[in-house]
Parts: structure tokens; C-alpha cells; sequence
């Protein structure tokens, strides 16, 4: 299935880091918005499909350096 997958550039457009997120229900997993505050930290929204096939809302936090934040 789909995952969400994040990936941090520099201004020049190197790659820094990437992140491949796959739900507990190893189903579809879908971003639909990403933002960053002020320290850096990367947040990603979207929905994560369940094994029985429903969809729940999805919540992703990184820090500037791409280590997950959270459990």
C-alpha cells in the first residue's frame, strides 16, 4: 500500500533526511498537509487505513533533525 514518506532539503535542495511512515494497520496511509513551526519540528497530517479497512486520522511529528517525535 501507499505510506507517507517526508523528506527534509536545504534552501539549495539537497536532501537532509527521510522518513517512511507505515501504519500499525499496514494499510493506506495518505498526507494531506505538512507544516513547521518555529524551533524546526515537521508536522504531517493526513489519514491511516486500519486492517479492517477504515480510515483514522493521522498526526506525524519530526524534529528539524527528522528523529520522530512521540510515540
Amino acid at each position: 500500500g501507499y505510506d507517507c514518506a517526508t523528506i527534509a532539503y536545504t534552501s539549495s535542495g539537497v536532501p537532509l533526511w527521510t522518513n517512511r511512515y507505515n501504519g500499525p494497520g499496514n494499510g493506506n496511509e495518505y498526507a494531506e498537509a505538512i507544516a513547521v513551526d518555529g524551533n524546526g519540528n515537521v508536522y504531517v497530517a493526513g489519514s491511516s487505513e486500519s486492517s479492517g479497512g477504515q480510515f483514522d486520522y493521522l498526526t506525524i511529528a519530526y524534529t528539524a533533525h527528522g528523529v520522530p517525535l512521540g510515540s
